[in-house]
């Protein structure tokens, strides 16, 4: 079926399933939309590549310093999301961590194109001090987080999320098409914590994935104010997330890239979630909320799911451009695998 011929499909699903399916596919584009600049952490490198441009996305040409895979492509952070769909088509939307995991070892282990361009990134040339990298490989990047995953199922299911060096989007990213699924019920983040908890045990990082599940389920069900709501709910339970969000908020009067260098570029947690958070607050449309954390360089992938999730369930499928949509890889199978897990 054309791309055309799923959107109406998805127009025709009733308001809330719009949404759910919304924000996944807007989590793919926006992300691939980010892709060719990804990890572009120099902003005099940013500022040359793009000029005058007001028209980040879906750059001609890569230029992220680490990798090199085709423009159209997701990143990592994004294809950890289609992993997790891929493996609820196959169980009924039920999460069975044993198989998510097979998954997860399916689309990166032994016999992948990661593990491919992982060997090639291994060679002496290409050492794993990233200050020292010399790229970009051919190929795409086999994450921290998902090779501790990977490394732990290997060992057995009791090891699954030890370490707390795990920080970072994946495993927000995993969960996501377990968060659009059970949006609206009480259960959404013990859906959801049944992924995030094979990359990490560490309350400080789940209690911000537990916010963005907040506020990703409010974006989805429709609320007024989805950050506020979502702030009230954690309020007394997390306050320190709390004072996270308020310093994001308090740069408002900060140039944004000045802003983003303030909470840093790069994909740890608190700074990613504090950009993404502070770029949302921004803007006031999906392709404008796309475009500007783009601008911010660094793991601007890692935010376009989360930016790309939350802003695609709130301007619904007409909001994320057709001509977006049209240029990521594969779209028409993502469209597919999404309608058939959100039914």
């Amino acid at each position: 079926m054309t791309v055309e011929g799923l959107i109406a499909r998805i127009k025709s699903q009733p308001i809330v399933n719009q949404r759910r399916i919304a924000a996944l596919l807007g989590a793919t584009v926006a992300d691939s939309a980010a892709c060719p600049l990804h990890w572009v952490y120099n902003q005099d490198t940013m500022d040359a590549t793009l000029g005058d441009s007001k028209e980040p996305e879906f750059w001609p040409e890569s230029k992220s310093p680490f990798y090199k895979i085709p423009v159209g492509r997701p990143s990592a952070y994004n294809e950890t999301a289609l992993a997790s769909l891929s493996n609820l088509m196959g169980n009924n939307g039920v999460v069975h961590r044993k198989q998510m995991c097979e998954s997860f070892k399916k689309f990166f282990g032994p016999g992948s194109d990661y593990a491919e361009a992982y060997e090639r990134r291994n060679m002496s040339k290409h050492p794993e001090n990233k200050s020292q990298f010399k790229g970009p490989v051919e190929g795409p990047w086999l994450q921290h987080a998902m090779r501790v995953v990977l490394e732990n199922y290997e060992k057995g299911m009791e090891e699954l999320g030890k370490g707390d060096e795990v920080d970072q989007h994946d495993a927000f990213c995993a969960a996501l098409p377990v968060i659009a699924m059970h949006a609206g019920s009480a259960e959404v983040w013990d859906e959801a914590n049944k992924v995030v908890s094979l990359f990490t045990m560490s309350e400080s990082t789940k209690d911000i994935f537990q916010f963005e599940t907040l506020l990703l389920d409010n974006f989805i069900t429709g609320k007024d104010d989805p950050m506020e709501e979502a702030k009230r709910t954690i309020a007394t339970l997390y306050p320190h997330v709390l004072d996270l969000i308020s310093k994001a908020e308090e740069t408002k009067s900060l140039p944004y890239i000045d802003a983003v260098v303030t909470f840093g570029k790069s994909c740890s947690l608190p700074g990613s979630f504090q950009v993404a958070m502070m770029t949302m607050l921004r803007t006031s449309s999906y392709a404008e909320a796309v475009r500007l954390n783009i601008t911010g360089g660094g793991c601007n992938s890692s935010r376009a799911n989360l930016i790309g999730a939350c802003f695609g369930a709130k301007y619904g499928i007409e909001g994320i451009p057709l001509e977006w949509v049209k240029k990521v890889h594969g779209i028409e199978q993502i469209i597919e695998n999404i309608l058939s897990v959100l039914k």
